[in-house]
């Protein structure tokens, strides 16, 4: 197996409690991050959030490709009775 870095995960809105263990709270602009980002090794970054997020993303450039996926969630069998 080849040597990479471990997957690091970010957040950009501070959580009501602490961040959980692993995660690294963004304070700088979107710009700098991703050139940040992307200046280091591995292959791709990928992200997950809302529609604001991925908004800020855009209007900085900083989104090259998009896979989306839709996944059905069961809210419970009362409602599908």
């Amino acid at each position: 197996m080849e040597d990479r870095p471990k997957d690091q995960e970010y957040s950009f809105r501070q959580p009501q409690r602490s961040l959980l263990p692993g995660f690294e709270l963004v304070k700088e602009p979107i710009k700098p991050f991703a050139q940040r980002l992307r200046a280091q090794p591995g292959k791709n970054i990928w992200m997950m959030g809302g529609g604001e997020i991925i908004t800020s993303f855009l209007d900085e450039g900083e989104i090259d490709e998009f896979s989306i996926h839709v996944i059905p969630v069961f809210i419970g069998e009362a409602y599908f009775d």
